[in-house]
């Protein structure tokens, strides 16, 4: 089965039109639920039983909110861009093969998301009252993904029984919100926000029962390359009261592996999850023109990781048993917050760059056998996520009361 999503939605203000109005509301949204369903089984009594099922969703959204380039926009009212991409699915797959002589199944599930949301002021933009200064101008970006892959595959033979389950996922998406270069921005509050949200959930398993040879494998594999941006180029903002440019990425995994293999001469299970997450986030203000903020500023990058990944592989045999599972997590990217700005003035500043992880991991294999029995389980965490906050140098700060600057990363692993 095969599903493809390659829309665009995009709602904007072309080129150097001139608005004036009592507030303005724009959003580009696209919310997309599929679900895939296999079932496929192969019975033959004296032959070889073949079966098999490839599962695909393939998903390049691009959802857009933007004020092109040269746009001025008076009003003294709010302002809001948002732009929301949001896919949920289920992937369920079960496969049953049985023969006298030899099955052999397998069951593929292939998720490829490669979304893009963008919600972004241009260059040479002009914002402002009717009289002073226009309302709350909020500029947000989320994306979501919430994903299910359930996968079960059986083999049974008097011979040989072969059956495999194997998930890959991959998330490269690109979620910004952003003000370009040029231009110039006089509003009562300015709030820039990028998010991105996921949620997978895996369950894979297999079971192989042969009175000879029964070979098992499952696997559940995730890759998370995210970049969430916000930022203020090179423009002139005014602000009466407060600005916020914050980025935060959630990302919550749970993979259950599950091998169970057995033959009277021989049987060989294995379960491997592996995970990935190589995430970017970027909050950062970078302009040589006056950034003048009557209240407080705040530039904030988040990351919270959630994963609970367990493998398992059990075989059994009277002559040889092998029951191998390896569990392997590697997390690495960059969270970023800064101020690159030569003339900012406000009443306080605060630059934060957050990673809160909770991982919770298992690695379990058995193996009984009357003559030959291994039995192997490994469990490989690495966490390598760069971490700054910080105020780039040759920049120029006014602060009337505080200035604070953190970077906090916190790990809770059982």
């Amino acid at each position: 089965l095969l599903n493809i999503n390659e829309n665009e939605v995009s709602t904007y203000i072309d080129e150097r039109s001139t608005i004036s109005a009592s507030s303005t509301e724009m959003k580009s949204s696209d919310n997309k639920s599929l679900m895939l369903l296999s079932l496929t089984g192969a019975l033959d009594g004296d032959k070889v039983a073949l079966g098999g099922a490839v599962n695909t969703i393939l998903s390049q959204n691009k959802v857009s909110t933007e004020i092109k380039e040269g746009v001025q926009l008076t009003t003294n009212g709010d302002i809001s861009l948002i732009s929301e991409n949001d896919l949920k699915g289920k992937n369920l797959m079960f496969n049953i093969e049985d023969s006298n002589t030899a099955a052999v199944g397998a069951s593929v599930a292939y998720i490829d998301i490669l979304n893009k949301t963008y919600t972004n002021i241009g260059n040479n933009v002009v914002i402002k009252g009717q009289v002073d200064y226009a309302g709350y101008l909020l500029l947000k970006a989320l994306a979501t993904e919430n994903l299910m892959s359930i996968l079960f595959g059986a083999g049974n033979s008097d011979k040989a029984a072969i059956n495999a389950s194997v998930a890959y996922k991959n998330i490269t998406s690109d979620t910004r919100a952003t003000i370009g270069d040029h231009s110039n921005i006089k509003v009562s509050n300015l709030e820039i926000v990028a998010e991105d949200h996921t949620k997978m959930i895996g369950v894979i398993g297999g079971i192989t029962i042969s009175k000879k040879v029964g070979i098992g494998g499952a696997s559940d594999v995730n890759e998370f390359n995210k970049k969430v941006y916000a930022h203020i180029g090179n423009s002139k903002v005014n602000v009466k009261y407060n600005l916020t440019a914050k980025v935060n990425s959630e990302d919550y995994i749970l993979s259950i592996v599950v091998g169970l293999g057995g033959g009277s001469n021989a049987a060989v299970t294995g379960s491997v999850p592996v995970t990935t997450i190589k995430n970017d986030l970027d909050a950062h203000i970078d302009s040589d023109e006056d950034i003048l903020v009557g209240g407080d500023l705040v530039v904030e990058a988040t990351q919270n990781d959630t994963l609970i990944i367990y493998a398992g592989a059990i075989s059994g045999s009277k002559t040889a048993a092998v029951g191998l599972s390896a569990t392997n997590v590697i997390i690495s990217g960059q969270i970023k917050a800064y101020l690159d700005v030569k003339n900012l003035k406000t009443n306080s500043v605060t630059i934060l760059t957050n990673k809160k992880d909770k991982f919770s991991f298992g690695s379990v294999a058995g193996s009984v056998s009357g003559s030959i029995s291994v039995t192997g389980a490994e469990l490989t965490i690495l966490v390598n996520t760069v971490m700054s906050s910080y105020i780039a140098d040759d920049s120029n700060l006014s602060i009337t009361k505080s200035l604070t600057i953190k970077a906090n990363h916190e790990i809770d692993s059982t």
